[in-house]
């Protein structure tokens, strides 16, 4: 019957365990808490579970009694974190900077070069938008 189960309807079971709350789920996955609940109902509907938690724990324990190895890396501590990448699509995109979904930054070289010359551009425009802003009011201000 888990074979039945999207990639999806994992994914929000799995934090229904650890989290005990659609709306943590929902934030975690970067969705509404409508669609997890929608995730969690179709799953508990494939399982023939009696609740949320219920399908939550039957999913887990399956997966922890087919995966050994895993279950004794969680014992330690030493747990994958499974929901590193996000689904969006700013998500994928190379940032100069650590993202939920990119701890670390990879960009080339030349991608590094582009995003500072691009936030020194954007620091001379507001710097620039400052100083008319300013001179408009001080001539306002002399004027009157």
């Amino acid at each position: 019957m888990l074979e039945r189960l999207t990639d999806r309807e994992r994914d929000a079971l799995r934090l229904y365990n650890d989290l005990n709350s659609a709306k943590a789920v929902a934030q975690k996955l970067n969705v509404s808490h409508h669609t997890v609940y929608q995730r969690l109902g179709s799953a508990k509907d494939k399982l023939d579970a009696p609740s949320y938690m219920a399908a939550a724990r039957e999913l887990v324990e399956a997966e922890r009694a087919a995966n050994a190895e895993s279950f004794a890396y969680e014992q330690f501590g030493v747990v994958p974190d499974r929901f590193s990448s996000s689904h969006s699509v700013v998500s994928g995109l190379p940032w100069p900077f650590p993202t939920p979904g990119r701890p670390e930054n990879d960009l080339s070289f030349g991608g590094k070069l582009i995003a500072i010359l691009g936030l020194a551009l954007m620091m001379m425009a507001v710097a620039a938008l400052y100083f008319i802003a300013f001179g408009v009011f001080s001539s306002a201000l002399g004027h009157s």
